[in-house]
């Protein structure tokens, strides 16, 4: 084994950066944070000078990685004509000989797409991690995407056989909904409970006054926070 795939590959649809925003990149984030140079990454990029399709160095906060990107993406975008998730599966699939040349062997993946776009590559160890418990396509953005869920779920739980390593973030009623949806292909010992984890620079406890003085919200409106999923009626526009 060389000193290269060692390392853990990391699969994801993002630019491991800034872009897209959302639970996915923050996950991503603090998976680099946590382990540095150790990673290998294939995703997204979102500069001119960077090249797609092919194997590069890129450094991401002062580290460089080996890093193969699927697909180029503006940052003004937030939704595209083909949605994110087919575009990731097909990808994946058109570019798998050139991300197997280095010949890593333990992957690391979040997203349900990618799994069975991975089925066949031959990787030894694959850790999967459930960011939330429920069938993405049932709450897409794209009004379609509930009619493909149930294939789609079936889709992916016939490719978990695959994953030595399962991470849930969600509670026991979660966790045991998604694996009677799994048709036996999931059991109970197989899943690591795993909390949604948060970078703590970020989000910690504050002073609601500061914050309104910093924000320039007088002290006597109402101030609605929402969490979760990134949604227009949480003023996000797509």
């Amino acid at each position: 084994m060389t000193a290269g795939n060692k390392k853990i590959l990391v699969i994801d649809f993002t630019n491991f950066e800034d872009y897209p925003i959302g639970g996915y990149l923050s996950f991503a984030r603090n998976l680099i944070a946590s382990f540095d140079g150790d990673l290998a990454l294939v995703g997204i990029v979102t500069e001119r000078n960077e090249p797609v399709g092919k194997w590069f160095s890129k450094e991401i906060k002062g580290t460089v990685y080996n890093f193969f990107a699927i697909a180029r993406y503006e940052k003004t975008r937030t939704k595209h004509a083909i949605p994110d998730r087919l575009m990731c599966f097909f990808l994946l699939r058109y570019y798998k000989s050139r991300i197997l040349k280095p010949e890593y062997k333990n992957v690391f993946i979040q997203r349900q797409e990618i799994l069975p776009a991975i089925k066949n590559f031959g990787f030894r160890n694959i850790c999967y991690r459930f960011p939330g418990l429920e069938n993405p396509l049932q709450i897409s953005k794209y009004r379609f995407g509930r009619y493909l869920a149930k294939a789609f779920e079936k889709m992916f739980f016939n490719s978990i056989g695959n994953v030595n390593i399962i991470l849930a973030s969600g509670d026991e009623a979660a966790i045991n909904d998604m694996i009677n949806r799994s048709g036996g292909k999931v059991n109970r010992g197989s899943v690591i409970k795993f909390p949604t984890r948060i970078n703590t620079d970020i989000y910690k406890p504050g002073n609601k006054e500061d914050a309104r003085r910093i924000l320039k919200i007088p002290a006597g409106e109402t101030v609605v926070v929402t969490t979760g999923r990134l949604t227009a009626l949480k003023g996000w526009r797509f």
